[in-house]
């Protein structure tokens, strides 16, 4: 069961790599002006980032009770997801979706057992 949870724990850090890459790249794609353009590819994800550090993160600051990490984990992957989608990377933002739900199942249920 240590191998699946180490597995499970691989795949949540790859989405929230894939989280903050998404912001990032709809950021970019919400606007045709050069500046707004990187400023928001910029300015998005290290807002994302800057969340999840102060109250996702297991060292945080201010950590929100565990059962509710997985929660909010999830709905900031589906907001990436959605981000995804409304960029134009459908097939990407679907794919994401759907790992993102079963990954934070299974650790729901993993830290409520």
């Amino acid at each position: 069961m240590n191998v699946f949870r180490a597995i499970n724990d691989a795949i949540v850090f790859v989405c929230e790599i894939a989280m903050v890459i998404s912001f990032g790249y709809w950021g970019y794609r919400l606007t045709g002006q050069p500046i707004l353009r990187v400023g928001l590819a910029i300015l998005l994800p290290v807002t994302v980032m800057v969340f999840w550090g102060l109250v996702m993160a297991p060292k945080a600051s201010y950590r929100i009770d565990p059962f509710w990490v997985p929660v909010v984990a999830l709905i900031l992957f589906e907001l990436a997801a959605l981000a995804l989608w409304s960029a134009g990377a459908r097939r990407v933002a679907v794919l994401f979706a759907i790992v993102a739900v079963v990954n934070q199942t299974i650790a729901f249920v993993w830290n409520r057992g």
